[in-house]
């Protein structure tokens, strides 16, 4: 495996220049009204195992999760997804009352995972108007987009002025660009055609999944 020692310093000009580098045609993504939002480190795991409910998650070992915490999870009241079902959520929807919250998957600090229509879940509002809930596992297959927004995310980083200085900021930002260059290769392996699209600015920017394969892994120097 390759791999690039970088020092903190160089660590930001590196990212974005490589992110360019990666950056190609405009993808739209249609028939896709549900988003799942999760990890950077847990999306190469959901390509490979698709998109689980909790208790599936540790039925299957995939996840460590102790009765305890299962048995905490589900409480719908306090998780509207239990321990046993899959959280979604529907942009857009004029049917939101005026006291209720509406759930935003463009969350800079996650991965936006755009899921196919046909895909049943049921509504529960009981925090988010715009929240469903799948019963079911869904299918790998049924993910029609993976979008990230890590420009976003390092321009969030520069507004607060000391990016360099900050350690924390900068090794979450290696391991999220180290994360999205393993979901391409998980895509590689397992041989599914899902586009990583760039969607900090919504200019729906594909990211060449090969060269993002192939590319070296970052490693932060002391």
């Amino acid at each position: 495996m390759q791999r690039d020692y970088l020092k903190k310093e160089y660590i930001l000009d590196y990212v974005s220049s490589r992110l360019d580098d990666f950056i190609g045609e405009c993808i739209i993504i249609n028939d896709a009204k549900f988003h799942h939002n999760t990890s950077y480190s847990s999306t190469s795991s959901i390509i490979k195992n698709n998109i689980l409910s909790m208790e599936e998650l540790a039925r299957k070992k995939i996840k460590n999760y102790s009765e305890d915490v299962l048995s905490v999870m589900a409480d719908t009241d306090s998780h509207a997804n239990g321990s046993s079902g899959i959280s979604l959520s529907i942009v857009g929807l004029d049917d939101i009352n005026e006291d209720e919250f509406e759930y935003d998957p463009f969350n800079v600090n996650q991965v936006d995972l755009l899921i196919q229509s046909d895909v049943v879940a049921r509504r529960n509002s009981v925090h988010y108007g715009n929240e469903y809930i799948a019963s079911d596992e869904i299918e790998a297959e049924k993910i029609r987009s993976i979008d990230v927004r890590l420009f976003k995310y390092i321009d969030l980083l520069i507004s607060k002025g000391k990016i360099k200085d900050d350690e924390k900021a900068i090794a979450t930002l290696v391991q999220r660009y180290n994360c999205l260059r393993n979901m391409a290769i998980t895509l590689k392996q397992v041989g599914l055609d899902i586009p990583i699209r760039e969607m900090s600015y919504d200019n729906c920017c594909s990211l060449d999944v090969d060269m993002l394969a192939s590319s070296p892994k970052l490693i932060l120097r002391n």
